[in-house]
Protein backbone atom coordinates (compact mmCIF):
# COMPACT_ATOMS: atom_id res chain seq x y z
CA UNK A 1 0.00 0.00 0.00
CA UNK A 2 1.19 3.48 -0.82
CA UNK A 3 2.26 5.73 2.06
CA UNK A 4 0.45 8.86 0.92
CA UNK A 5 -1.04 10.64 -2.08
CA UNK A 6 2.17 12.70 -2.46
CA UNK A 7 4.47 12.38 -5.46
CA UNK A 8 5.71 8.82 -6.01
CA UNK A 9 3.12 7.62 -3.47
CA UNK A 10 5.24 9.00 -0.63
CA UNK A 11 8.05 6.47 -1.21
CA UNK A 12 10.58 8.75 -2.86
CA UNK A 13 11.26 12.36 -3.74
CA UNK A 14 13.27 11.20 -6.74
CA UNK A 15 12.52 11.41 -10.43
CA UNK A 16 9.49 9.18 -11.22
CA UNK A 17 11.30 7.93 -14.34
CA UNK A 18 14.10 6.49 -12.18
CA UNK A 19 11.88 4.48 -9.78
CA UNK A 20 12.42 0.70 -9.78
CA UNK A 21 8.75 0.19 -10.66
CA UNK A 22 6.07 2.67 -11.75
CA UNK A 23 3.62 3.97 -9.17
CA UNK A 24 0.24 2.19 -9.38
CA UNK A 25 -2.42 4.25 -11.13
CA UNK A 26 -6.20 4.16 -11.31
CA UNK A 27 -8.59 2.59 -8.80
CA UNK A 28 -5.78 1.40 -6.50
CA UNK A 29 -3.49 4.37 -7.02
CA UNK A 30 -2.16 6.54 -4.19
CA UNK A 31 -4.88 9.15 -4.59
CA UNK A 32 -7.46 6.54 -3.54
CA UNK A 33 -5.52 4.01 -1.41
CA UNK A 34 -2.80 5.08 0.99
CA UNK A 35 -1.80 4.62 4.62
CA UNK A 36 -2.11 8.30 5.54
CA UNK A 37 -5.79 8.47 4.55
CA UNK A 38 -6.58 5.06 6.11
CA UNK A 39 -5.12 6.24 9.43
CA UNK A 40 -7.65 9.10 9.46
CA UNK A 41 -10.63 6.97 8.37
CA UNK A 42 -12.31 5.11 11.26
CA UNK A 43 -14.07 2.83 8.73
CA UNK A 44 -10.96 1.80 6.77
CA UNK A 45 -9.56 -1.73 6.59
CA UNK A 46 -6.47 -0.52 8.47
CA UNK A 47 -8.62 0.82 11.33
CA UNK A 48 -10.59 -2.46 11.42
CA UNK A 49 -7.39 -4.52 11.66
CA UNK A 50 -6.03 -2.27 14.42
CA UNK A 51 -9.29 -2.79 16.37
CA UNK A 52 -9.12 -6.59 15.95
CA UNK A 53 -5.53 -6.66 17.18
CA UNK A 54 -6.32 -4.40 20.15
CA UNK A 55 -9.32 -6.53 21.21
CA UNK A 56 -7.40 -9.79 20.74
CA UNK A 57 -4.72 -8.48 23.11
CA UNK A 58 -7.42 -7.57 25.67
CA UNK A 59 -8.88 -11.08 25.55
CA UNK A 60 -6.42 -13.68 26.87
CA UNK A 61 -9.26 -16.21 26.60
CA UNK A 62 -8.86 -16.16 22.81
CA UNK A 63 -5.19 -17.13 23.00
CA UNK A 64 -5.02 -19.31 26.10
CA UNK A 65 -8.59 -20.33 26.91
CA UNK A 66 -10.47 -23.57 26.56
CA UNK A 67 -12.46 -23.51 23.32
CA UNK A 68 -15.90 -24.94 22.68
CA UNK A 69 -17.88 -24.82 19.43
CA UNK A 70 -21.45 -23.80 20.26
CA UNK A 71 -24.33 -25.75 18.69
CA UNK A 72 -27.06 -23.80 16.88
CA UNK A 73 -29.35 -24.03 13.84
CA UNK A 74 -27.65 -21.63 11.40
CA UNK A 75 -25.23 -23.79 9.41
CA UNK A 76 -23.55 -20.76 7.79
CA UNK A 77 -22.36 -19.49 11.20
CA UNK A 78 -19.40 -20.60 13.30
CA UNK A 79 -20.11 -19.84 16.96
CA UNK A 80 -17.60 -20.64 19.67
CA UNK A 81 -16.62 -19.59 23.14
CA UNK A 82 -13.31 -19.36 24.94
CA UNK A 83 -13.06 -19.55 28.74
CA UNK A 84 -10.07 -18.79 30.94
CA UNK A 85 -9.72 -17.81 34.61
CA UNK A 86 -13.39 -16.88 34.98
CA UNK A 87 -13.50 -14.84 31.78
CA UNK A 88 -15.54 -15.80 28.73
CA UNK A 89 -15.57 -14.50 25.17
CA UNK A 90 -18.19 -15.66 22.66
CA UNK A 91 -17.37 -15.23 18.96
CA UNK A 92 -19.66 -15.63 15.96
CA UNK A 93 -18.73 -15.55 12.27
CA UNK A 94 -21.28 -15.48 9.43
CA UNK A 95 -19.84 -17.00 6.25
CA UNK A 96 -22.91 -16.24 4.14
CA UNK A 97 -23.97 -13.26 2.06
CA UNK A 98 -27.24 -12.91 3.96
CA UNK A 99 -27.85 -11.57 7.48
CA UNK A 100 -28.82 -14.19 10.05
CA UNK A 101 -30.23 -14.48 13.57
CA UNK A 102 -28.52 -17.07 15.79
CA UNK A 103 -30.02 -18.51 18.98
CA UNK A 104 -27.44 -19.82 21.47
CA UNK A 105 -27.47 -21.53 24.83
CA UNK A 106 -24.54 -20.44 26.96
CA UNK A 107 -23.89 -22.81 29.86
CA UNK A 108 -22.78 -21.00 33.01
CA UNK A 109 -24.08 -17.66 31.75
CA UNK A 110 -27.06 -16.56 33.83
CA UNK A 111 -29.93 -14.12 33.69
CA UNK A 112 -28.60 -10.68 34.49
CA UNK A 113 -25.29 -11.34 32.73
CA UNK A 114 -24.56 -9.19 29.68
CA UNK A 115 -22.70 -9.72 26.44
CA UNK A 116 -20.61 -6.62 25.71
CA UNK A 117 -19.80 -6.20 22.03
CA UNK A 118 -16.02 -5.90 21.63
CA UNK A 119 -16.03 -4.85 17.96
CA UNK A 120 -18.82 -2.30 18.08
CA UNK A 121 -21.23 -0.61 20.41
CA UNK A 122 -23.85 -2.55 22.21
CA UNK A 123 -24.77 -4.74 25.11
CA UNK A 124 -27.01 -7.79 24.85
CA UNK A 125 -28.75 -9.04 28.00
CA UNK A 126 -28.77 -12.79 28.60
CA UNK A 127 -31.98 -14.48 29.70
CA UNK A 128 -31.74 -17.86 31.39
CA UNK A 129 -28.49 -18.76 29.64
CA UNK A 130 -30.05 -18.09 26.24
CA UNK A 131 -29.43 -15.31 23.79
CA UNK A 132 -30.39 -14.45 20.23
CA UNK A 133 -27.84 -12.51 18.17
CA UNK A 134 -28.03 -10.90 14.76
CA UNK A 135 -25.10 -11.06 12.35
CA UNK A 136 -24.76 -8.98 9.21
CA UNK A 137 -23.82 -10.68 5.95
CA UNK A 138 -20.22 -11.90 6.26
CA UNK A 139 -20.29 -10.32 9.72
CA UNK A 140 -18.63 -11.26 12.95
CA UNK A 141 -19.18 -10.43 16.59
CA UNK A 142 -16.91 -10.89 19.60
CA UNK A 143 -18.75 -10.61 22.89
CA UNK A 144 -17.41 -10.59 26.46
CA UNK A 145 -19.62 -12.06 29.20
CA UNK A 146 -19.92 -9.49 31.98
CA UNK A 147 -21.53 -10.39 35.31
CA UNK A 148 -23.84 -7.99 37.21
CA UNK A 149 -21.80 -5.39 39.07
CA UNK A 150 -18.73 -5.93 36.88
CA UNK A 151 -17.50 -3.08 34.76
CA UNK A 152 -15.80 -3.78 31.44
CA UNK A 153 -14.06 -0.91 29.69
CA UNK A 154 -12.82 -1.95 26.26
Amino acid sequence: MQWSDDDNAGFSTGDPEKLVAPVVQGEYGPSKVNVASHLRDPHSLLSWMKLLIRRYRQCPELAWGRYEVLPHEAEQVLAHRADQDGGTVVALHNFAGEPVEVALRLDGVESGDRLVDLLGDGVTPVGDGRVSLRLDRYGCRWLRVVKPGEVFLP
